[in-house]
């Protein structure tokens, strides 16, 4: 797999220029999301933008759940996976 900038990210808002972006330690932008009223409604470009900052969180919890349901031997074991889905899930929705 390709590497990535690690995270944690979170969304933010440019302090100069209102510019929506990810960003990762302070100032390390990841990436900006413009905002633009004729392509698409201001709601939509923030929830883009907590969607893309939470992908590394997504990322490690998928791989978190591929694992344990590999491993798991009983559906007990197997349900440990929704508490480490449902915590990426809320970051994605900004929760």
């Amino acid at each position: 797999m390709s590497k990535s900038t690690p995270g944690p990210w979170k969304a933010d808002r440019h302090c100069m220029t209102g510019v929506l972006c990810v960003i990762r330690k302070g100032i390390y932008y990841v990436a900006e999301c413009y905002i633009s009223s004729s392509y698409r409604p201001v709601e939509e470009t923030e929830a883009n933008t907590r969607l893309i900052a939470a992908s590394p969180d997504m990322k490690e919890a998928i791989e978190a759940s591929i694992r344990i349901l590999t491993e798991a031997k009983s559906l007990e074991e197997a349900i440990r996976v929704l508490p480490i889905l449902t915590q990426a899930y809320h970051k994605a929705e900004g929760k």
